[in-house]
């Protein structure tokens, strides 16, 4: 029991931990990451302008949705495992699997909105986006991180604008 909750605790550190500007310029790097990912979700599933006035409300609900559940986790995580009792590891683990499936209850409520919203190609090709703009975009920070930032500097995810396919409309 105790390696499982080590486990879980593993994979959402992993996960979860990913270090971000904090204060002011904290709050610009995000909005310029929301923009970025915007334009590429939009540009990539060819979103029509009627389809991305009714899809970015519900997407953001979602967004906003799955943040508080990775807050949640992280507050989970944050505890001892050696501290704790064997109950308290068990209530641990459900708490974790209670986590779990309100974040898959949150993604079939999202498409069940959206299946009205796009066509279901486009729907089922959102997760694949979805990767795709994270690879993008942790590749570019990693670039900047290590003092070598990419030929766009931090203007935006190469990708963006650059992939075939791409007309880097907004």
């Amino acid at each position: 029991m105790k390696n499982l909750l080590i486990l879980f605790i593993m994979l959402g550190l992993v996960t979860t931990s990913f270090a971000q500007p904090t204060g002011e310029k904290g709050k610009e790097h995000r909005e310029k990451i929301k923009e970025w990912r915007t334009a590429f979700i939009t540009d990539k599933l060819d979103l029509t302008e009627e389809e991305s006035i009714r899809f970015w409300p519900i997407y953001n609900e979602r967004e906003k949705a799955l943040r508080a559940i990775q807050k949640e986790k992280r507050a989970l995580h944050l505890k001892n495992v050696d501290e704790l009792s064997d109950k308290e590891a068990e209530q641990a683990i459900e708490k974790h699997f209670e986590l779990k499936q309100r974040e898959l209850d949150t993604h079939r409520n999202c498409f069940i909105k959206l299946k009205d919203v796009i066509p279901a190609k486009k729907l089922a090709t959102l997760p694949r986006v979805e990767r795709q703009f994270k690879k993008l975009l942790l590749g570019k920070m990693r670039g900047h991180q290590d003092g070598r930032q990419g030929r766009r500097g931090m203007d935006g995810p190469r990708g963006i604008d650059d992939q075939e396919g791409g007309s880097g409309r907004m």
